[in-house]
């Protein structure tokens, strides 16, 4: 199935590192700690989502429904043309509850996403002041039958097992 989502691969080769390193290095007056992709339950592509260590030092990831207004704004497009291509040629339903073929479809992204996060080059993220293991990286469905499934495998697959205790 990943084989399907050539464009979309070739696409994170090409930009993904300098919209994590745009974003790393975006609000000097906040601290990024995780960086997460959401998409619906139909995959029709991703936004980035974000959140901060607050004034306390708390971190709130588990409750990433409730952020508002730490999206991503980039390039138009970026995470989305490239999938729904995709998605719009398989032949097979979409608003079905659970199926192989749906969660096929999930894993195919995330194993792709995993691949380019691992590449991120260490630089991006000391420039930004972060060690890697700083940032929380995650997808999942912002509504849908995956929902928890997409964060818990994507916890493993991101992340190192620093980043994740």
């Amino acid at each position: 199935m990943e084989n399907k989502f050539i464009d979309f691969d070739n696409e994170l080769a090409e930009k993904f590192n300098g919209v994590i390193s745009e974003i790393l290095n975006g609000d000097k007056d906040k601290q990024v700690y995780t960086i997460g992709f959401i998409t619906t339950d139909d995959y029709y592509g991703f936004y980035i989502t974000l959140d901060y260590v607050g004034p306390k030092g708390e971190r709130n990831v588990d409750e990433f429904t409730e952020w508002d207004d730490n999206a991503y704004v980039g390039e138009k497009g970026f995470m989305y043309t490239s999938i729904v291509n995709v998605i719009d040629a398989i032949d097979f339903d979409f608003t079905a509850k659970k199926t192989k073929d749906k969660w096929d479809v999930a894993t195919s992204l995330m194993n792709i996403l995993a691949k380019h996060i691992k590449a991120i080059p260490n630089e991006i993220f000391t420039e930004a002041g972060h060690n890697r293991e700083d940032i929380f990286f995650f997808a999942t469905q912002g509504d849908g039958n995956y929902m928890d499934e997409m964060y818990a495998e994507s916890r493993k697959l991101f992340n190192s097992s620093e980043t994740v205790e």
